[in-house]
């Protein structure tokens, strides 16, 4: 169980089997069902261990990052996958990563264009703009970038450090399609000092997931 792919991925970990294997660029493959060691028994609860069953899964690698799985399994039979058959299943892993891979990179090229056709068409917006309506522009500045974003929810705040206050200026929801004025709705700098600290220095505050540790990454300008 495990045979080492030509690379592992050691920047992805799992808690569970099969897919820490899968995760580090593994193949997994079981010829027998009831070969498989008891202290893997756990991860496949309700299978019965005297049924035959045969399995391979295969790793589908793109851009040094495992993002599928190719799995093929035999019900009441056992089946010997030979070498040559992996080797021609591996082949078909790399050419569908390879496929992945020119998707992504052809969303970001798409993406690319998209923010600069917004960066054009706001830099040509707040040219010679009268200061009056300065506030509506920076309103559907808001909205192009939230869309761009593909945000739920958006928000443009000011610091006031000498007053230690951090105010919302503007909000805006999915939901509304329009930007609202929040100049009353403050709070106090203090409240978020891992914020604070990472804006003074001009990083980026982010977290992929509310549950996970938030990270600070420098902003290109």
């Amino acid at each position: 169980i495990g045979m080492p792919a030509s690379v592992v991925n050691t920047a992805i970990t799992a808690k569970t089997w099969p897919h820490n294997f899968i995760l580090n660029n593994e193949i997994v493959y079981i010829d027998d069902l009831r070969n498989l060691p008891d202290t893997l028994e756990k991860y496949m609860p309700g299978v019965d261990r005297k049924q035959k069953l045969s399995l391979i899964m295969i790793p589908v690698q793109s851009s040094d990052k495992v993002v599928a799985t190719l799995c093929f399994q035999t019900m009441d039979t056992i089946r010997e996958f030979p070498h040559d058959e992996i080797n021609n299943l591996k082949l078909v892993a790399n050419m569908l990563g390879e496929m992945i891979n020119k998707q992504k990179i052809n969303r970001r090229l798409k993406e690319q264009v998209e923010l600069q056709e917004i960066i054009n068409a706001l830099a040509l917006k707040y040219i010679n703009l009268p200061v009056a309506d300065l506030d509506d522009a920076v309103d559907v500045s808001l909205i192009k970038l939230a869309q761009y974003a593909e945000a739920d929810q958006a928000m443009i705040c000011t610091y006031d450090w000498d007053r230690n206050l951090l105010t919302a200026t503007a909000e805006w929801f999915k939901d509304e399609g329009f930007a609202k004025k929040r100049k009353s709705s403050f709070r106090y700098i203090s409240e978020f000092p891992q914020i604070a600290e990472l804006h003074k220095k001009g990083e980026i505050f982010m977290f992929v997931s509310i549950g996970k540790e938030a990270v600070g990454r420098r902003s290109r300008s």
